[in-house]
């Protein structure tokens, strides 16, 4: 798809999980997530994708989430935090050009802060779960992070570990 977008001269982003899992970081993928410098730039990618065959599933005036029988969920946005303004936060290997880890950070700090002075609060606490990934891969991965917080989140994981094993121990 991202080769697809390029011929059609669309500067397009891996972001998400599927940029997770290409920055090293254990994680789920369930989609596929696109990022365009414009929104008239995602419209576009929409128009190419619905001649492959691809329907509209979810629109709003941030995304447009895109299906196809057999297919991934395709996920659309533009990049309206202007982070594709600082090329450090883009990474590209073997012809993807996706999100780094601490792009990625950036991404969820900046969606956590959108959703938290909106109705949709609560329908975002994957937001501090991927910062908690992150940050956590970024300091056992000795890339950039606050080490402070980094190191904070070693002893949570840790306790929790201890905790579940002390729990285990007990059912038994």
């Amino acid at each position: 798809l991202q080769s697809t977008f390029e011929e059609e001269k669309l500067y397009s982003i891996i972001i998400g999980s599927v940029a997770k899992a290409l920055n090293g970081v254990a994680c789920l993928i369930n989609d596929c997530d696109f990022m365009f410098k414009s929104y008239p730039a995602m419209i576009h990618a929409t128009e190419i994708l619905k001649q492959y065959g691809w329907e509209i599933y979810q629109q709003n005036e941030k995304y447009i989430s895109m299906k196809k029988e057999g297919c991934p969920t395709i996920d659309l946005s533009y990049d309206n935090y202007k982070l594709l303004k600082f090329p450090m936060y883009t990474r590209e290997s073997h012809g993807l050009r996706f999100m780094d880890v601490q792009g990625l950070m950036w991404l969820a700090l900046l969606n956590q802060q959108e959703f938290d002075r909106t109705l949709y609060k609560s329908s975002y606490p994957r937001n501090d779960r991927t910062l908690f990934e992150l940050t956590l891969h970024a300091d056992r991965s000795g890339l950039t992070c606050n080490d402070k917080i980094g190191k904070e989140l070693q002893k949570l994981v840790t306790y929790t570990e201890e905790c579940r094993k002390i729990t285990d121990i007990l059912s038994r």
